[in-house]
């Protein structure tokens, strides 16, 4: 499903992306598969960059930076070029202030709360 996001959100089909990109992480989530959560989140965020919601994006960023160290594990190649991107914009896009702020929100974060972030930021109708 997340795979099918990415294309989707290069061709600019933002409803299919969010789509895609939310039944993979209900999936994961689901199922427990805590590599799976990070690598949806991770999809999460570069949707937030792609609608210009660079502060929710360095938030979900923070929660998969956390994600990762918390339970050691490493992202699918393709994953971690997007992770990189990602952080990239973030740090272009944001000061640093602002950036280190989001981060650090985002690392605290439960995996809940940001999944409910993701869902009240994404959810249908947005």
């Amino acid at each position: 499903m997340r795979r099918l996001g990415y294309l989707a959100l290069e061709q600019n089909d933002i409803l299919n992306a969010k789509k895609y990109f939310q039944e993979s992480l209900t999936f994961n989530y689901e199922t427990g598969d805590k590599p799976g959560v990070t690598a949806s989140l991770t999809s999460l965020a570069a949707l937030a960059i792609h609608l210009d919601k660079p502060v929710v994006a360095a938030r979900l960023y923070g929660k998969v930076e956390s994600q990762l160290e918390s339970l050691s594990i490493n992202m699918l190649f393709l994953d971690q070029g997007e992770l990189g991107r990602i952080r990239n914009k973030l740090l272009t896009t944001l000061d640093e202030a602002a950036f280190t702020a989001a981060f650090a929100e985002g690392w605290e974060m439960s995996e809940e709360q940001a999944i409910e972030l993701a869902e009240r930021v994404f959810g249908e109708g947005d």
